[in-house]
């Protein structure tokens, strides 16, 4: 996508949709974490796991701001709240009885996501 803006809230969405975290099972994720606390070399594995799409949020921040899209902020600062903002959305619907719910959820950290970048929540 050629718009910042558009790429930024297309991000936004996916990461908050129950599609995106259906992708991987939560017991792999948390047996990947158990390994990560002892192994070194599965750390920087599993960190590296989340400098992409780190990278990909701040550098669709940096763009918005620059094209006077988005409040001028901390774009790295800002991707990392939105990082820490999506994995508490997963967190809590690991538990979650259906998709109803965790949509529902999802719904709500999207808005929040958007209020926290700046960005209107209208039709959110």
């Amino acid at each position: 996508m050629a718009d910042p803006l558009e790429r930024l809230r297309a991000i936004v969405d996916y990461l908050f949709s129950v599609e995106h975290h259906q992708l991987m099972d939560d017991r792999a994720f948390h047996a990947l974490f158990y390994l990560s606390l002892t192994y070194p070399t599965v750390r920087r594995a599993f960190a590296r796991v989340d400098e992409e799409p780190l990278h990909l949020v701040e550098g669709t921040l940096a763009a918005c701001m620059a094209a006077g899209q988005a409040p001028r902020d901390d774009p790295h600062d800002l991707a990392v709240a939105l990082k820490a903002l999506e994995e508490g959305y997963a967190f809590l619907i690991g538990g979650a009885a259906d998709e109803e719910a965790q949509a529902e959820i999802g719904g709500a950290r999207r808005k929040r996501a958007l209020q926290l970048l700046g960005l209107p929540t209208a039709g959110a």
